[in-house]
């Protein structure tokens, strides 16, 4: 801020930082599978479902929710 003049934080970085923590509890509250390779894919699946539809709902940045929306008409119309 001091050397450009400019803001690098809005309301939406709190946002996203929120969102991510919210991420981080839900991967916490998926129970442990003895398979470390199921394990791996649905923590996964879980995790980015969750951070990804947090992010389009609550439409934290424009170009997300472009390509997000881009991607699941591409894939619905399959």
């Amino acid at each position: 801020y001091i050397k450009f003049r400019i803001q690098p934080f809005t309301v939406k970085t709190v946002l996203i930082l929120l969102i991510s923590s919210v991420t981080v509890g839900v991967n916490y509250l998926i129970p442990v599978i003895d398979s470390l390779v199921v394990d791996l894919i649905l923590r996964s699946a879980i995790v980015t479902a969750t951070f990804s539809s947090l992010v389009l709902v609550l439409r934290v940045s424009p170009d997300v929710n472009e390509l997000l929306t881009n991607l699941i008409k591409k894939y619905r119309g399959r």
